[in-house]
């Protein structure tokens, strides 16, 4: 097996282990060269909550289109174990805001006009910050 299969593999586990088939799941592709798995997940009791959760060899990230925000860890270490409990601990995350859950909260943007999104979820003893240009992967509560 290579690094991108291994990935593809493991990003699939996770997604099987958080959502059991409850939501709407399909793939999502990019022209990226760095992003090798990428998925959709749609509520199917809220048709306005979907996430994307993409992995590539050195990242995992989630994104929330709806509200333009999302959050990303970079490792460059092949340990495909440890990758695969952070994507699990996401999509738990992302789970909960597909349920409902977490909390937005709209701040003043510091240059220009208008304000900008972050999405506060607890889950599992972890606080999660989804944000524009900046996230808090997992930081124990």
């Amino acid at each position: 097996m290579t690094i991108g299969s291994d990935i593809e593999a493991m990003l699939d586990r996770a997604i099987a282990d958080v959502f059991h088939g409850e939501f709407v799941t399909r793939d999502d592709v990019s022209d990226d060269p760095t992003w090798i798995r990428g998925v959709e997940v749609i509520s199917r009791t809220r048709e306005d909550r979907i996430v994307i959760i993409r992995a590539g060899r050195a990242w995992i990230g989630g994104f929330i289109p709806q509200l333009g925000i999302g959050a990303q860890m970079v490792d460059e270490d092949d340990d495909i174990a440890y990758k695969e409990e952070e994507s699990r601990k996401l999509c738990r995350a992302l789970h909960s805001y597909l349920e409902g859950g977490g909390r937005v909260t709209q701040r003043r943007r510091l240059f220009g006009r208008g304000s900008t999104s972050e999405l506060a979820i607890e889950v599992d003893g972890f606080e999660w910050r989804f944000g524009h240009r900046s996230c808090v992967w997992a930081h124990p509560v």
